[in-house]
């Protein structure tokens, strides 16, 4: 096999695996498109909920508010 071939061949499996990565991140895209989607829907339908309570006399209650989302640094022994 001449250099030309090799660095051909080469080429193409690094080719190959750049489709694969941009298919796999396509996948994930869609999948994170899909959660956001149904977070949404879920999050219209509580507030419509929640909206249908207050109407039938249910007391606004406070919610708890999350702020601190970070997991603490624990180093790995």
């Amino acid at each position: 096999m001449t250099q030309a071939q090799t660095a051909a061949k080469q080429a193409q499996a690094k080719l190959t695996a750049a489709q694969k990565a941009l298919a796999d991140a396509q996948t994930a895209k869609q999948q994170a498109d899909d959660a956001l989607a149904a977070a949404k829907e879920q999050q219209k339908q509580a507030q419509s909920a929640y909206n249908q309570a207050i109407k039938n006399g249910a007391k606004p209650v406070a919610a708890a508010v999350v702020t601190d989302t970070k997991l603490p640094y624990r180093p790995i022994t």
